[in-house]
């Protein structure tokens, strides 16, 4: 990934700034003595996340930068509530945050390329229940929060609610997509040439409507109504799509509780 491309810190969290001179890296206590070595002698300062006294990564950036400086990143690499921080910690110098550039991208030329693993199917003996009676929980769920649809981008929920596998993270049986629910319809927004014709035509049979990766921006454009989003696991860049189309409201998903329940 990006942040391990530019600073050769190879932990599995962390958020990395880098500015005209120096840069820093917050991560947890998990990676302090491994940060400490990566980062020798590269000019980027660590810091450790929440640790009493030690500035966050908003809080750091308020402090050092001047009014009305811009900082870019990708809106598809943080989350809402980083976004929403961000902007929140900002606003007294007015310091602009732009998330429509991908400079990372630009300038990493021989990125490696996303997994084409195809997809699995889990049982239903496994599974406990098929994806359209889980879809009718979820929705008995949205009505019962007055909401009217929800956008699921946490990749766990994502495989139980849909009973699929992948191979798109490695050592978790994960596939990369994002799945749009309101109350007639279920669209699942991930890599096509992934799903068997056998995968396919079973979810298609469940329910569920099937796009390209991609076309999640499409649709978060289009909503209407009150749509649940988690701040943790949604980009900001869905965020903000949908912020201008509807009413954003930012909660767990139901989704996160219904799958920690044994079948």
């Amino acid at each position: 990934m990006a942040r391990e491309y530019f600073s050769g810190f190879t932990g599995s969290a962390g958020d990395l700034v880098v500015q005209a001179e120096g840069g820093g890296l917050w991560t947890d206590g998990r990676y302090t003595i491994q940060a400490n070595e990566q980062l020798a002698g590269t000019g980027i300062e660590l810091f450790m996340t929440r640790v009493e006294g030690l500035p966050s990564l908003a809080e750091h950036l308020a402090k050092v930068l001047a009014e009305q400086d811009i900082v870019a990143v990708a809106g598809h690499t943080i989350n809402t509530a980083l976004f929403n921080e961000l902007q929140g910690a900002f606003a007294a110098k007015q310091i602009v945050l732009r998330t429509d550039l991908d400079l990372a991208d630009q300038v990493w030329s021989e990125r490696p390329p996303k997994s084409t693993a195809p997809a699995m199917d889990y049982p239903l003996e496994f599974a406990g229940r098929s994806t359209a009676e889980k879809l009718v929980e979820l929705r008995d769920d949205l009505a019962e929060q007055q909401l009217d649809g929800i956008i699921l981008s946490a990749l766990p929920d994502i495989c139980w609610l849909l009973n699929i596998r992948g191979r798109d993270v490695p050592y978790c049986p994960l596939l990369e997509g994002y799945l749009y629910v309101d109350g007639q319809r279920a669209t699942f927004c991930t890599t096509q040439d992934k799903l068997t014709a056998q995968l396919r035509s079973r979810l298609e049979k469940d329910g569920i409507d099937l796009a390209d990766y991609d076309a999640i921006a499409d649709i978060a454009s289009r909503c209407s109504g009150t749509i649940s989003l988690c701040p943790v696991t949604t980009n900001s860049t869905i965020y903000q799509a949908v912020s201008k189309a509807a009413n954003a409201k930012l909660n767990s998903a139901p989704t996160e509780l219904r799958k920690a329940q044994k079948n």
